[in-house]
């Protein structure tokens, strides 16, 4: 049995394309091509019905939520995706800006970053602005901590080890005539592997304690884990690449580091062997491809075809099909 997932979520962000199919829910939107996904894996479904008889298995089309929230890929392994029966492998792409239209890319081992969402909490005491030595500024005592938490990335960690740490949200303080007497700030922290991740969430702890306490406030750091290193199967590499050459579907690039973002297929590949792929949407119909996660991200609809034909491969090379790719009727 083979396996091929997507996901389905949807982004907290206001869509601010002017097209006919944009979100129609306020604050909500496909910003990283969730939509294009399914679109490309009901493709795949109605191309298997078409050569069904020639399958000697099952492929198992996987679509998943809650991606974002870290939460999906365990409720689906729970619920048998990955068992029940067994899959022997499994397969899954990201439509990428960063690539050109038609190119798919990927690499065996570490491609995608594991994540760890981090909330510090920076408590003193309150009291008024005009008497800040009777208090203890919760704000000032985060400004410092804030700028020390770049030397875990610069001074604290092997710079041949990746490490990634953002402070993306702060909230604090009630009026601007008070001094502010607790902060909260959350960030991420992503590495490739867990001794790095230890270590510096180690470093993270003693900064954000020490830097309190020597302002006599108090400094507290709640880690929760997201999504492992995504580390992709060498074996599983070579199939996706085979699938472009059989096809004919696109260019094959073999990408040379991984990215930093992170994505909760990494729990898929706990259990069995597989590989995520970049699928490139940069250009030509669609122009120049906005960042991910942008409110007018957008691309071009031709990217399903070479998509769809890329695990069409994959199947074909799994089962080792005999299949004449170069004529639409037996396809």
């Amino acid at each position: 049995m083979l396996a091929l997932r997507v996901v389905i979520d949807a982004l907290p962000i206001q869509e601010e394309n002017d097209c006919s199919y944009r979100s129609l829910k306020r604050g909500i939107m496909h910003g990283r091509g969730h939509d294009g996904h399914v679109a490309i894996l009901l493709g795949v479904a109605f191309a298997l019905r078409a050569i069904e008889p020639l399958i000697p298995g099952t492929v198992r089309l996987i679509f998943q939520p809650a991606e974002d929230t870290g939460t999906g890929a365990m409720k689906m392994i729970e619920g048998g995706a990955v068992k029940d029966p067994e899959i022997a492998e499994i397969f899954t792409f990201q439509l990428w800006p960063g690539l050109r239209q038609a190119q798919i890319a990927s690499r065996p081992g570490p491609i995608m970053a594991g994540n760890n969402q981090l909330r510090i909490q920076i408590k003193g005491k309150s009291g008024h602005s005009a008497f800040p030595y009777e208090a203890i500024d919760a704000i000032v005592v985060t400004a410092q901590v804030i700028t020390a938490l770049q030397t875990v990335v610069s001074r604290q960690s092997d710079p041949l080890k990746p490490v990634l740490l953002s402070i993306g949200t702060l909230q604090a303080g009630t009026s601007p005539f008070t001094i502010a007497e607790t902060v909260e700030m959350m960030g991420t922290l992503r590495t490739f592997d867990f001794p790095v991740r230890d270590r510096a969430l180690a470093q993270i702890e003693r900064l954000v304690s020490q830097i309190a306490d020597a302002y006599g406030a108090q400094g507290k750091l709640e880690v929760t884990h997201g999504s492992p290193p995504i580390t992709n199967a060498p074996h599983c590499v070579e199939r996706v690449k085979r699938a472009v050459a059989i096809t004919n579907a696109g260019e094959y690039l073999q990408l040379e580091a991984p990215v930093m973002f992170a994505e909760d297929f990494s729990r898929y590949l706990l259990h069995r062997p597989g590989s995520l792929i970049f699928i490139g949407v940069n250009g030509p119909g669609g122009g120049e491809a906005r960042p991910l996660h942008s409110p007018h991200f957008d691309f071009d609809e031709a990217v399903f075809v070479p998509a769809i034909w890329t695990m069409l491969g994959i199947v074909a090379d799994f089962f080792d099909l005999s299949i004449s790719w170069a004529d639409p009727e037996a396809n």
